[in-house]
Parts: structure tokens; C-alpha cells; sequence
């Protein structure tokens, strides 16, 4: 399960990601997009970097409990043209598609711990949700229950 390493540390500092100590996955927020409003990450482990960019939307309802919460939902996954400006991570080509999906699901697991500014543990377990494959998921899904 993904943790906040470094909570106190500013959200630019290169210490603070998000990590799964097990697997050793790291979730890294590296800057803001041009999109209004959007971040841009590296998800990595060993060898694999993986840079992405999500666009969120912090109004989004809850039409069975009326609550707001925040969306996000991928740009693009594999390059971001927004990573660039702030890493030499390159392109990553996925062997396959089920290996992108693969990725895809820990990178959904880990922006819903992230949250917009490693701030996800610091709301409840459906405030920050990711759109993948259709279905919207919040820290409940991946078996987190606070």
C-alpha cells in the first residue's frame, strides 16, 4: 500500500513521493500543466520511469451522497510533454498493452494517496478519485479504508 514519504517536506522537494515500501514504486509530482488545472508525475520502480500528466476536476459530485469531490483523470501515460521541462525522463514505450494497463492501475492507486499536493491521506477515503477504464475509483477501491 502507497504512503506519503516526506509529508512535511515541500511538494517540489525531491525527497517527497509517494511510495510503496514493498514493491518500491514511487509516485513523484514534478510541476503543474498547462492545463487549468494538472499535474504531471513519474511513476517509477528499478529501471521503469513512467512519466504522465492527469487533468482534475475539483468539483465533481457524488450523485448518491451529493458530496463534492476531486476527479482526475490521465492525460496522456508513457510521455508528458509536461515532465520535460522539469526531468530527463524519456518517453516510455510499454511492451504490450496489458503491461500499460498494469502501470496504469498503480499509477490510479497512487495519484488517489497523492491527491493533488500529497494531500490525499489528508481527506477522507472517497474525496480524491481517478478515471480508469470507464470506472471511477477512490482509495476504497484499492482497499484502503481510511
Amino acid at each position: 500500500m502507497f504512503t506519503i514519504h516526506a509529508p512535511d517536506a515541500s511538494i517540489y522537494a525531491k525527497t517527497r513521493r509517494v511510495l510503496d515500501p514493498e514493491s518500491g514504486i514511487t509516485l513523484e509530482f514534478v510541476g503543474a500543466t498547462g492545463r487549468s488545472p494538472g499535474r504531471a508525475f513519474i511513476l517509477s520502480q528499478n529501471e521503469v520511469a513512467i512519466p504522465f500528466d492527469i487533468s482534475f476536476d475539483r468539483g465533481a459530485v457524488d450523485h448518491s451522497t451529493g458530496e463534492e469531490y476531486t476527479l482526475m483523470r490521465f492525460g496522456s501515460f508513457g510521455t508528458s510533454m509536461w515532465v520535460r521541462p522539469w526531468s530527463d525522463v524519456p518517453p516510455y514505450t510499454f511492451s504490450s498493452v496489458a503491461e500499460e494497463q498494469k502501470w496504469k492501475n498503480i499509477a490510479a492507486e497512487a495519484l488517489v494517496v497523492c491527491g493533488t499536493s500529497y494531500n490525499g491521506l489528508d481527506f477522507g477515503p472517497d474525496h480524491f478519485r481517478v478515471e480508469l477504464n470507464g470506472n471511477i475509483l477512490s482509495r476504497r477501491d484499492f482497499g484502503y479504508t481510511s
